[in-house]
């Protein structure tokens, strides 16, 4: 599946879990939309400034799903969290 880049360095699968990545691929704006745009604006100068950090990267084949956007599905999901 091709990723879909928010900025240079930082791409949409890694705040979606992969489940409801697949479920709306086709309509990245509405898994955009579920994200705070503040996010969008300063992981990436996190990233300028401190190198490579991870938030979800089980799309790349590693074991992390659940940092960014949490649905009820996720062991960790509160409904009072602001991953939820």
């Amino acid at each position: 599946m091709s990723r879909i880049k928010l900025t240079a360095n930082l791409c949409l699968d890694e705040y979606i879990p992969p489940g409801l990545y697949e479920r709306y691929k086709d309509m990245p704006n509405r898994l955009i939309a579920m994200l705070d745009r503040r996010l969008i604006l300063a992981d990436p100068k996190l990233r300028d400034r401190f190198g490579p950090v991870s938030i979800n990267n089980r799309m790349q084949g590693g074991e992390s799903e659940w940092s960014g956007i949490r649905t009820p599905d996720s062991p960790y999901y509160g409904f009072t969290s602001q991953h939820s």
